[in-house]
C-alpha cells in the first residue's frame, strides 16, 4: 500500500494529459482523504484509463465490472457532482 500523499503525484505523472488526470487527482485529494492506494488500485488504474473515456460520459465503464472501490467511488463522485451542478 502507498500513502495517499505519495501516490497522488505518481498518479498525476502516470496519467499525464489524459482526460482523467485532473478529475481523478481532485477526487483523491478531496474525497479519498486519509486512505491509501492499494496494489489493486495501481494494477487497475491504467487499465481503467485506457478502457474508459473521461468524464462526464465514462463510456466503457460499468458498475457491474470488477473495478476497485477507488475507481467506482471516483466515477460515482464525478457523476454526482455533475448532476448537482446541472440542478
Amino acid at each position: 500500500m502507498i500513502r495517499l500523499e505519495d501516490a497522488v503525484p505518481a498518479i498525476a505523472l502516470l496519467l499525464g494529459a489524459t482526460e482523467h488526470a485532473t478529475p481523478l487527482v481532485h477526487f483523491l485529494r478531496s474525497e479519498w482523504r486519509g486512505k491509501v492506494v492499494s496494489r489493486d488500485h495501481w494494477a487497475m488504474l491504467l487499465a481503467f484509463v485506457r478502457k474508459v473515456s473521461g468524464p462526464p460520459a465514462f463510456i466503457g465503464y460499468s458498475a457491474e465490472d470488477a473495478w476497485p472501490s477507488l475507481i467506482d467511488e471516483y466515477v460515482e463522485h464525478v457523476k454526482e457532482s455533475a448532476a448537482a451542478a446541472s440542478s
